[in-house]
């Protein structure tokens, strides 16, 4: 029994281990996840602002290479756009996966949590119930001297 503690014990280090791990790679995820709705939002606005100015050329009468120049800028900005949505997925997926990791784990922990209670429990009975009977046997073994010499 006290090797099958041994061996939990290590089993709930070990574990310990991958969720400290797994919780550090949740949080850098989720802080990258942040980062890129920071990103997004920052895209969203200066496309808005390069499609406005967009507009304003086209009634305005700039050149040709002027508006050029803005549609390629906005060309850029969907592809980077786009670039973080797909990052942007793949994170929160990530970040779910590592989610159900670490809850599942949490179980594992708890479960072999309560069977290294159980078992001391049960070998602190067992230790209990072998000094009970062996003071029983001494008793017995010390009254029969007592009786052999004639004490008693």
């Amino acid at each position: 029994m006290k090797q099958n503690i041994s061996r939990w014990k290590a089993k709930v280090e070990h574990i310990s281990g991958q969720l400290m791990n797994l919780t550090h790679k949740f949080s850098l995820y989720n802080h990258s996840i942040t980062s890129r709705d920071n990103a997004i939002h920052q895209i969203k606005t200066n496309m808005t602002k390069l499609i406005n100015e967009l507009i304003h050329t086209n009634f305005t009468g700039h050149s040709q290479k002027k508006r050029k120049h803005l549609l390629e800028q906005v060309d850029l900005g969907t592809k980077i756009g786009n670039d973080i949505l797909h990052d942007q997925e793949w994170l929160q997926s990530e970040s779910r996966n590592i989610n159900e990791t670490i809850k599942r784990l949490n179980d594992q922990q708890g479960r072999l949590d309560g069977r290294i209670y159980r078992t001391q429990s049960r070998l602190h009975q067992l230790e209990q119930n072998n000094f009970d009977d062996f003071k029983q046997e001494r008793t017995e073994s010390n009254k029969n001297i007592l009786i052999n010499n004639g004490i008693l």
